[in-house]
């Protein structure tokens, strides 16, 4: 099981980075989509990961991606992606409720 400390996650929010700097250097010059000139896997995949790391507890700033973002707004305008966008702010909305019940068990223990 891998053990997660300060530095650990600062060497996968490093990582995270370096990944997002490649993709946001090499990908999107000639298409408005990861892979060719229509909605793809790939897309979807892409999308899901940059909503997961980007979910308010983990604080990850993706200001510095602007075609990443361009990318994702215009996806999340295609009729055909509607329903992946739906189900992505279902799970964000989950994951800020969930951090909320988190926060609210650590200040009950402090204040214990």
């Amino acid at each position: 099981a891998r053990v997660y400390n300060k530095e650990s996650i600062e060497e996968e929010v490093k990582n995270a980075h370096e990944s997002l700097t490649k993709i946001e250097n090499l990908m999107f010059k000639d298409s408005k989509f990861v892979v060719g000139t229509e909605l793809t896997i790939a897309d979807t995949n892409l999308y899901t990961v940059i909503e997961q790391i980007s979910v308010p507890v983990l604080k990850f700033d993706l200001s510095a991606y602007p075609k990443l973002n361009g990318w994702k707004a215009h996806l999340e305008t295609l009729d055909s992606f509607k329903d992946v966008s739906k189900l992505s702010e279902e799970l964000r909305e989950t994951a800020e409720r969930s951090t909320k019940i988190v926060e609210d068990g650590q200040k009950r223990i402090k204040n214990y």
